[in-house]
């Protein structure tokens, strides 16, 4: 019998993490080994990172909030980081043109 929790959370649900980031994570699959708690993985949006967190911690309203939409991410940016290999000061102020005099 599935309990409640397994219920609440499933896979593409949004969470906000409530720390000093607030940034976005995604649940991108829930794990199942008894006797242990339920766990989920979760996937940070326009990031690499993943973490695995229990169920009940991820419902716990001290350290996230649920989120039912996704944040905007300005494409030019996100193709601008791509394209510099994720140099940020890069991306900030652009590239400067090689072999062009001031």
């Amino acid at each position: 019998m599935l309990n409640k929790t397994s219920k609440q959370v499933k896979s593409g649900d949004l969470f906000v993490d409530l720390g000093i980031t607030r940034s976005t994570w995604e649940v991108v699959g829930i794990i199942e080994i008894p006797p242990i708690p339920k766990h989920v993985r979760i996937k940070k949006l326009g990031g690499d990172e993943v973490r695995l967190t229990s169920i009940s911690a991820l419902l716990d309203k001290a350290f996230y909030k649920r989120n039912n939409e996704k944040p905007v991410v300005m494409p030019e940016l996100q193709t601008e980081m791509q394209r510099d290999g994720g140099d940020r000061i890069s991306s900030l102020f652009g590239k400067a043109e090689r072999g062009r005099c001031a």
